[in-house]
């Protein structure tokens, strides 16, 4: 006997004492009542538990070392907060979000090894990777795995063109921010001619 067999709701843990009684056919026919030690709730009750607070595992591949330090490091403390400030509040339904991070010193090869093993080792999601060749080798691997990248550092379009619904991004890509800086030097430009201030053009500067 047990709540989920008897009603198909989940296991009825931790509401107070019960009482069950549990019988056995003998050969001749009879019944007789199983002893008290013979059953327990507590193994149902102690997996449901154990459900309730295993932590939602999420995966990043970032540089902490090297040159680029600086952006993983950020990334990941900045996702820890976020992360923290849920915990704080009891979670996702109950149970803590966890990040786990391991430095791919900004190598795709070391991207692609890490995916990888974020994936085998049990990471719902991939979050924070930072920069365009990197996410787009861990990209197929995510795909295939049916794991979605959230957020990587990088607007290039190559990660939105094709379109993946693996893929989810929490920035603009660069054509975006390129179309409002122009946007937003044009209308400056009107306005100062507006007042007869100097201004005719809008120099570029950008990374080769």
């Amino acid at each position: 006997f047990s709540d989920t067999a008897s009603t198909g709701a989940a296991p009825l843990c931790n509401q107070g004492p019960k009482e069950v009684f549990l019988l056995k056919i003998l050969p001749s026919g009879n019944f007789s009542m199983l002893e008290d030690s013979d059953f327990s709730w507590s193994s149902t009750c102690q997996s449901a538990t154990s459900d309730l607070i295993r932590p939602i595992v999420f995966g990043q591949a970032a540089p902490l070392t090297g040159t680029n330090a600086n952006l993983g490091i950020n990334m990941r403390d900045g996702i820890n907060i976020a992360f923290e400030h849920v915990n704080r509040l009891g979670g996702v339904e109950g149970r803590p979000l966890n990040l786990i991070t391991h430095d791919d010193g900004y190598v795709e090869a070391q991207t692609v090894r890490i995916t990888n093993d974020l994936i085998v080792d049990g990471a719902i999601g991939l979050i924070g990777f930072v920069g365009t060749q990197n996410t787009l080798a861990a990209v197929n691997i995510s795909a295939r795995a049916h794991i979605p990248i959230i957020g990587p550092y990088t607007g290039a379009q190559a990660l939105r063109t094709p379109c993946s619904k693996m893929l989810l991004h929490t920035r603009a890509s660069y054509n975006d921010e390129a179309g409002a800086i122009v946007s937003f030097l044009i209308d400056k430009k009107h306005s100062a001619q507006r007042q007869n201030r100097e201004f005719s053009r809008i120099p570029i500067f950008y990374q080769d």
